[in-house]
């Protein structure tokens, strides 16, 4: 789901457009092991975020098509190298491969890259993670705003009280999903909230808030 950013800030009443997630690989992303946090830690040191991962070899000529979780890659004409992480022969480390070409499939990108020349080598990617930039992932006003600008927010209820963070986001097949930790039970305890107009009252991004007007019983085990 993407939210307007122009407006966000203002009214309840916002325009969004929502990208159907269709790699079930993806569907959860929370509470990563200690591996994972270590590469997320060096992803962050490179200024760095996971937007996706080579999901296949594309023909074979060497390209190979990636997968975008949100299903949109607005910076694609913007990015100038691949850098993914888990290549098989790097030791399931980082990669950066030059990028050749670029375009829009389905609800990714086919790319290309000089050091990718054939089927083979393409496929021997397959199942690595690409990592984009940070900024990629910024939006200004009046443009869309990306699920990674919310994370870390606090979610408040309409009478103010705090309910947690949101700590990363999930989906259920049809709505994407904010984790968040529940303040109230020692931070163990994760709530899973739709993230949909009609519960969004206001996102503060001034104060890393969004509050939400939620159905009794939702928070509730």
């Amino acid at each position: 789901m993407v939210f307007d950013r122009a407006v966000v800030n203002h009214s309840p009443f916002f325009s969004f457009r929502r990208k159907k997630c269709e790699d079930t690989h993806i569907q959860r992303e929370t509470m990563p092991s200690s591996s994972q946090k270590e590469i997320d830690s060096q992803a962050k040191e490179k200024g760095l975020r996971k937007i996706g991962k080579v999901k296949d070899a594309h023909g074979i000529r060497g390209e190979i098509f990636v997968i975008v979780f949100s299903g949109e890659a607005p910076w694609l004409d913007r990015l100038k190298e691949l850098t993914i992480h888990g290549v098989r022969q790097e030791g399931g480390g980082w990669l950066t491969l030059d990028l050749k070409s670029a375009r829009l499939h389905k609800n990714g990108f086919i790319a290309s890259s000089p050091q990718i020349q054939n089927r083979n080598e393409a496929e021997a990617l397959k199942g690595c993670e690409l990592y984009v930039p940070v900024e990629f992932l910024i939006s200004k006003p009046g443009d869309s705003i990306f699920l990674s600008e919310i994370e870390g927010f606090k979610v408040l209820l309409a009478d103010g009280t705090e309910l947690g963070q949101i700590i990363g986001f999930s989906s259920n097949g049809v709505q994407d999903l904010l984790v968040v930790r529940d303040k109230k039970i020692n931070d163990e305890r994760e709530i899973l909230i739709p993230l949909i107009p009609e519960f969004v009252s206001e996102i503060r991004f001034e104060k890393s808030e969004i509050v939400m007007i939620l159905p009794p019983g939702l928070t509730e085990d």
